[in-house]
């Protein structure tokens, strides 16, 4: 579409003057000059060599526009006009135009009301550029287009008359926006207004600016000095006609009030100044500035913006320091006496001496200083503003008050993307505030909501690498951050993309100290083009990315809520959540893989998020500790395959700090596949879980020559102790001890009975085949009886030959014994008192007398996990649950008779989430196998 390339202006002073000259501004060959002239008075005919008048017309001032394509070399332009009097002149150099009708029409009208909405007319053409431009009467103010959907370019005075001229777009043919307010201040409206269309080139637009879509930001009031705007009252030293004295603790007076000519945002605009104390103690003067009953704003949850700078530097040596509550306050009432007043500014803020943006919020409470009567904010019949200080009278001079609300940003394409500039100048600078302030060349200060598109209606395309948003520190005065009085989650980012807009924001930083929003629109297509792989969220408070999008490689860091219903989030990574339970809402659709998420910062039995399908999850790394809370709540019973998930520092199983709680109330069963970890659980009410982490141990036995070993019996054994399966007495019926024996009560085990008969057995069980059993036995026995150990293989209780026992049948003494003995080949799996499990039994097999009847303590079994011959590829393998890494005895040997014999080996391994995978080169035994 046709855009502005550059612009430039002059006026003359003489009231003799039939001509005025304008330097070029930057162009190309082919641009469209468009003049936009105005003359203090006179029925003007407007002329110049090469170029084109569109119209001329007056109404007090008059208005003509002319208008020429660049050629290759071009010179400064003189205008000739009919009738002596001052002239202004503004040249636009615009690219991208029809060059054969660059104009595709125009309308007008005469200003006549503080507030005039510009004319309107048609663009016949898609991506068409609209200027709005104005004449006006006076100097003594200057006529703004700042409301709406627009861009002002200037607003000005010359010698006797003043001109404004901004821009909008048009994406689509139609009529031009009705909602371009122009607006003067005083009662001497006699103005010309303009609306002109500029057609892009008839084979479509190449170029796209980034522009103003909608403001929804209300303007109340310029402070235009002493002027009234509006209806309103003019800025006045009459505080105390609506605050009572004191203020805040100290006596308040009113004001002397100015108007202080020039020095605006727009440096053509005057500005309210007021004077400070003069006394030797610090007080208060104020003014005010009193809005019509038909302007009252309802100011609920708004961001109200004003702005605050001392008239010289030295006006801020006076006004009392920042850090004492006091200097600067703004306040705002609904009748006299029923206000709320906030501090805002002082000496030693960061602002210094320039031109401070400030906000204030009447929800907000942490800036809040004065309170009285019964504060409306439905209905704020005006603003205060108020200085302290002391000994020689400061003066501040105030400007432009605006309601802050949404504003839209749109345009752009792949060449020419939203950025930064753009941004700022969209938001704010064409609206004559600071609701955006840039800081450096890739950095935003935003105080008010931006939204990024309108779901496709004026097409977007964003494009920020390298950037850095970031949003006020909400009041605080330890830090001389005071100027932002404003609530939580008001300011913020949104994006609104149509199906075919392109968001991309990536390798930057939106941040803030206080929560502020950032989310997708809940309209906003999921056919656009997302991209925000290297963005950094921090300290947001409302994070909204609910969309059936995916999102890669985004990092959110301390947030108050995060919605990722429907989301698919890919290596991103989610830390320092607030305490409190689920932070993050999700749902069936959401998936979430290759992310790292931290829970540290949550309470012990607080949880993060809560799902009934934790499937959703994979190759997620997870990390805790013994104190924090857990990662998950899992809602439904069910069977779940969690793949490639890591838990790292997590509470043990049961804790309020275990990974998950299982809070579903009946049975989870969590399948760990892709090199996952097990991770901890606790069981709510009624809930129970299962985890199977499959992983593979594999060893493979080879000769020295490198070839496989057949039939050699490799056995893998845990170095650290199991809690029993189940501990049975049997004395003629069963007793099952298992509590007994998992907990550290002493003498609860009867190992047998006061009266022992032959026969009576206590049996031990391991979840699987166990090579050693450690029991801690309270009370050694005494007299005389026999204990033979058996195990279950399959059919039959069978003697276990080679069992090493330390404890002499329970009577060689107290504390801890380790009964040994070599896992037996056939040792099968059996129930014994409702309890499956590997189980040997202590059988008295003889029986004489009993002095002393023996009891245990507690038991632990040490687990053999695998026991197997090598095929002929001299591979064993087995598939294991992996709860957690842990060492392994791994043993090898190979001594049949008739086979050749090798030297056993004994070797210590790891079992990771990976498995076990050992090669190993057996000796072969020489002397077993002398002709070998």
């Amino acid at each position: 579409m046709p855009a502005i390339r550059d612009w430039s202006f002059n006026y003359n002073t003489s009231t003799t003057a039939t001509t005025i000259s304008c330097p070029l501004p930057q162009y190309q060959q082919n641009d469209l000059l468009l003049a936009i002239l105005s003359a203090d008075s006179g029925t003007q005919t407007w002329s110049a060599t090469g170029w084109t008048q569109l119209f001329s017309q007056i109404n007090g001032a008059n208005l003509a526009v002319m208008y020429k394509i660049a050629g290759a070399s071009e010179t400064d332009p003189t205008f000739t006009y009919t009738v002596a009097e001052t002239a202004n002149a503004t040249l636009l150099s615009i690219m991208d135009v029809d060059t054969s009708t660059p104009i595709a029409n125009y309308a007008t009208a005469n200003g006549t009301a503080a507030n005039v909405a510009m004319p309107t007319t048609t663009a016949t053409r898609n991506n068409s550029l609209v200027i709005f431009c104005s004449a006006h009467a006076s100097t003594a103010v200057v006529p703004s287009i700042i409301q709406g959907p627009v861009t002002q370019i200037t607003a000005k005075d010359g010698t006797a008359h003043s001109d404004s001229i901004a821009w909008g777009f048009m994406p689509s043919s139609g009529t031009t926006p009705s909602n371009i307010i122009w607006s003067v201040s005083g009662t001497t409206y006699t103005s010309k207004l303009a609306t002109i269309v500029i057609n892009s080139p008839s084979t479509g637009a190449t170029v796209i600016p980034t522009y103003c879509a909608a403001d929804n930001s209300v303007f109340i009031d310029p402070i235009h000095g002493t002027t009234a705007y509006k209806g309103n009252s003019a800025w006045a030293g009459n505080a105390l006609t609506y605050f009572t004295s004191p203020l805040a603790e100290l006596t308040l007076a009113n004001a002397t009030v100015s108007a202080r000519a020039d020095y605006g945002i727009n440096s053509y605009r005057s500005c309210g100044g007021m004077t400070g104390p003069t006394t030797a103690t610090s007080s208060w003067l104020g003014a005010t500035l009193v809005l019509a009953t038909a302007n009252k704003p309802n100011v609920t949850g708004k961001n109200i913006l004003l702005h605050a700078m001392p008239l010289l530097p030295a006006d801020i040596q006076t006004v009392d320091g920042v850090n004492l509550g006091r200097g600067i306050a703004v306040g705002m009432f609904s009748s006299a006496n029923n206000a709320k007043t906030w501090h805002v500014h002082g000496a030693g803020t960061p602002w210094g001496v320039s031109r401070a943006p400030v906000v204030i919020n009447e929800a907000n409470t942490s800036g809040l200083i004065d309170t009285r009567g019964t504060f409306n904010a439905t209905s704020v019949l005006g603003f205060a503003c108020f200085t302290s200080g002391f000994l020689v009278s400061s003066d501040w001079t105030w400007t432009m008050i605006w309601m802050l609300d949404t504003t839209v940003i749109a345009g752009g394409n792949a060449s020419n993307p939203i950025d930064i500039t753009g941004i700022r100048v969209a938001a704010a600078d064409g609206h004559e505030r600071m609701s955006v302030v840039q800081q450096g060349k890739n950095e935003l200060l935003v105080l008010q909501p931006l939204q990024f598109g309108d779901g496709g209606t004026n097409p977007t395309y964003l494009y920020l690498d390298s950037t850095s948003i970031e949003f006020p520190e909400i009041y605080n005065r330890q830090k001389r951050q005071v100027y932002y009085c404003s609530a939580p989650n008001v300011a913020g980012l949104t994006y609104y993309a149509g199906p075919n807009d392109t968001i991309i924001h990536k390798n930057s930083i939106v941040s803030s100290a206080s929560p502020f929003h950032f989310r997708l629109h809940a309209s906003s297509s999921t056919s656009a083009t997302y991209d925000f792989s290297g963005l950094s969220v921090i300290g947001a408070g409302d994070i909204v990315l609910n969309k059936a999008i995916t999102i890669s490689e985004i990092t959110i860091n301390n947030y108050q809520t995060l919605d990722i219903s429907n989301l698919t989030l890919n290596n991103s990574t989610i830390t320092n959540p607030p305490d409190s339970n689920n932070s993050i809402t999700l749902n069936s659709s959401t998936t979430l893989s290759g992310c790292s998420i931290s829970v540290t910062t949550l309470s012990a039995g607080n949880y993060l998020l809560s799902t009934a399908t934790p499937n959703q999850f994979s190759n997620c790394s997870f990390n805790g500790s013994a104190s924090s809370g857990h990662a998950i709540r899992i809602t439904a019973p069910g069977t779940y395959t969690f793949s490639g998930n890591i838990f790292s520092n997590f509470g043990a199983d049961g804790s309020t700090s275990a990974a998950i709680f299982n809070d579903s109330g009946g049975l989870v069963t969590l399948n760990i596949t892709g090199g996952g970890n097990t991770p901890t659980v606790r069981n709510g009410t009624g809930a129970s879980t299962t985890i199977n982490n499959a992983v593979n141990l594999t060893v493979t036995v080879k000769n020295e020559a490198g070839s496989p070993i057949q039939n050699a019996r490799v056995s893998l054994q845990k170095t650290t102790a199991n809690s029993m399966a189940g501990a049975v007495a049997y004395t003629g019926t069963y007793t099952n001890e298992t509590t007994a024996a998992n907990n550290a009560t002493a003498n609860d085990m009867t190992l047998m009975r006061s009266s022992p008969q032959v026969n009576d057995a206590y049996y031990f069980g391991g979840k699987e085949p166990f090579y050693k059993l450690r029991l801690n036995i309270g009370t050694a026995g005494a007299g005389t009886w026999t204990i033979t150990w058996e195990y279950y293989n399959g059919s039959t209780w069978a003697t276990i030959s080679d069992v090493y026992d330390p404890t002499n049948g329970f009577k060689a003494g107290t504390g801890n014994f380790n009964i040994v003995f070599s896992p037996p080949n056939d040792w099968a799996s059996t129930t014994v008192s409702g309890i499956p499990a590997y189980w040997i039994r202590a059988r008295v097999s003889s029986f004489t007398s009993i002095t002393t009847q023996p009891l245990g303590t507690q038991a632990w079994v040490f687990l053999q996990i695998m026991n197997q011959l090598t095929n002929s590829n001299g591979v064993a393998t087995k598939t294991y649950n992996y709860t957690a890494d842990e060492d392994v005895y791994v043993i090898i040997r190979k001594s049949s008779v008739g086979d050749t014999k090798y030297y056993p080996a004994n070797t210590l391994q790891q079992i990771t989430s990976s498995g076990l995978s050992l090669t190993w080169t057996l000796i072969q035994d020489t002397i077993a196998n002398p002709s070998g």
